[in-house]
């Protein structure tokens, strides 16, 4: 079996279990909660990778500056001056 038919199957497998567990939690306990924990999970995802961008911005700035071409802001520094 080729390689993206399995991972195709594997998708289908992985989607049907977690659209029947959201059908069986909704059955449950109401979309209300559903949807809340959806929300939830997809802010803290979101918060996430905001952190971790900032914190590669970070490190780029950082290591600019301590090489000489950028100040400490970003800023590229004009070597004509």
């Amino acid at each position: 079996m080729k390689e993206t038919t399995s991972s195709y199957i594997d998708g289908l497998v992985v989607g049907g279990s977690i659209t029947y567990m959201v059908l069986t939690v909704a059955k449950i306990w109401g979309w209300n909660v559903v949807f809340m924990v959806a929300g939830v999970l997809g802010f803290s995802y979101c918060m996430l990778l905001i952190a971790l961008a900032a914190d590669q911005e970070r490190k780029w700035r950082r290591k600019n500056y301590e090489k000489g071409t950028h100040d400490y802001y970003g800023n590229k520094v004009n070597d004509k001056e």
